[in-house]
């Protein structure tokens, strides 16, 4: 198992700034998706109605 991990860390050392790029690429999305919401007002709208729904017909 040391073997496996030490062999990782040299990889990882030797490749610092793909290493770099892979874990800050989903905060940055992270951020972004923030962002976007933030700018959209935050709010949403999950109701809505299918005209000719079962559900939607009066007795």
């Amino acid at each position: 198992m040391s073997k496996y991990l030490y062999r990782l860390a040299h990889l990882a050392c030797q490749r610092r700034r793909l290493v770099l790029a892979i874990w800050q690429a989903p905060a940055i999305a992270a951020i972004a998706a923030i962002a976007i919401d933030l700018a959209s007002g935050g709010r949403t709208n999950d109701s809505f109605t299918i005209p000719g729904a079962g559900t939607a017909r009066r007795c």
